[in-house]
């Protein structure tokens, strides 16, 4: 079974493709690095800018892989949603 949201969380579960309510799932800090890379394969390359491990950091989540790369999580999950690269 397939979870979704309902529409509570403003992400267009449920919406017609092509329409303007159609969004992608926001992203959260509580995402693994895994599924993240996962869902969206160009941010493999942004983790890896930021000095993210994507293979053996892969189960931390996006904040632990942040903070234990001395980035401020806010700023990783801007470039995440950007998909811009990061510096250190």
């Amino acid at each position: 079974m397939s979870e979704q949201c309902q529409g509570q969380c403003g992400c267009g579960h449920g919406a017609s493709a092509g329409t303007d309510t159609v969004r992608r799932h926001a992203i959260g800090s509580v995402e693994t690095v895994e599924d993240m890379v996962r869902r969206t394969p160009e941010a493999a390359e942004v983790l890896r800018r930021f000095g993210i491990d994507t293979c053996c950091g892969g189960r931390l989540t996006l904040a632990q892989a942040a903070a234990a790369a001395g980035v401020p999580v806010a700023t990783l999950l801007t470039a995440l949603d950007a998909g811009e690269p990061g510096s250190q």
